[in-house]
């Protein structure tokens, strides 16, 4: 019974024996050296029989004392029984020893368990960009460059910031319009009044210095049109197409119908006399509607 055990254990340390040779892995750089923060590549292969199952490190493992950045599958090759897989690890570093070692591990997969299969020991030279660092520098003993040549620097939009004052620019145009909207709608209609009335008399009375100077039908019209327009645009009636009875039904003002009477007289009655009170009442009627529309805007 003791041979029998005897010749198990020795057949179970062959087949480890075996087992352990059908699995070949590899690992180096590709590089002799590396710069700190530069990534360098990292090849990692595996030989294994064509029916089991392998598992390289993922991004998930620790490549102490490098850093994954990415990697790079190459496709499976199977040739006699034996498959080939291989990846390429872009890895970088910044530890400051002068030779830095790396070794990586294969897994095969079992039916209970993994076998980890380690890739020979592999090391890289740090390249050292400066040869000597002194413990401290004087400032006068440090060499100076002066360059003067412009340097175009690109401008960056702060978006945070143009959001936050955006959004308190709209907050401060909601308050104030809820506080003060009435107030400034009352002032642009004044000043919009005033504008509008001050163009009417300017333009009126120039109508009136052409009809003194050389009277005629069509310049007495003249004034009376830009009487109606200025009336119309003030009291919001359809002032230009009324006529005269019309106008004085409408403005519900008697004092109107001696005027109006007087200048159609001058329009349709082709006379050569004419009399400037009427155009004046015009020009009075004209402020006095003006006051009017202007009290109601400050007090409505």
């Amino acid at each position: 019974m003791r041979s029998i055990l005897i010749w198990i254990f020795a057949f179970l340390l062959v087949a480890t024996h075996a087992r352990a040779q059908s699995v070949r892995v590899e690992g180096r750089f590709v590089a002799d050296s590396l710069k700190i923060g530069m990534p360098t590549p990292f090849v990692l292969t595996a030989r294994y029989p064509q029916e089991a199952t392998v598992l390289f490190p993922d991004t998930t493992f620790t490549f102490t004392p490098f850093e994954f950045a990415r990697r790079t599958y190459f496709p499976t090759r199977t040739r006699n029984g034996e498959s080939l897989d291989s990846v390429v690890y872009e890895l970088t570093s910044f530890e400051v020893d002068s030779i830095q070692y790396l070794q990586l591990p294969v897994f095969l997969v079992a039916a209970q368990d993994c076998t980890v299969w380690q890739s020979p020991r592999d090391s890289i030279f740090l390249a050292a960009l400066v040869a000597q660092v002194p413990d401290s520098v004087q400032t006068t003993a440090l060499p100076m460059k002066i360059n003067t040549s412009y340097q175009f620097v690109s401008k960056l939009l702060n978006y945070p910031v143009l959001l936050l004052f955006v959004g308190i620019a709209v907050v401060v145009a909601i308050v104030v319009a809820l506080v003060f909207g009435k107030r400034i709608r009352k002032y642009f209609q004044k000043r919009a009044l005033r504008k509008r009335h001050v163009q009417f008399l300017a333009a009126f009375q120039n109508e009136v210095e052409k009809l003194e100077q050389n009277f005629s039908a069509s310049k007495a019209e003249a004034c009376l049109v830009i009487w109606k327009g200025y009336m119309e645009q003030l009291l919001q009636h359809p002032i230009t197409k009324l006529t005269s009875r019309e106008i004085i039904q409408q403005l519900s003002d008697n004092s109107l119908k001696t005027t109006l009477a007087e200048i159609d007289r001058m329009i349709y009655a082709h006379t050569r006399d004419w009399a400037r009170e009427p155009f004046y009442a015009l020009k009075e009627q004209g402020q006095k509607a003006f006051e009017r529309k202007l009290e109601e805007v400050t007090y409505g």
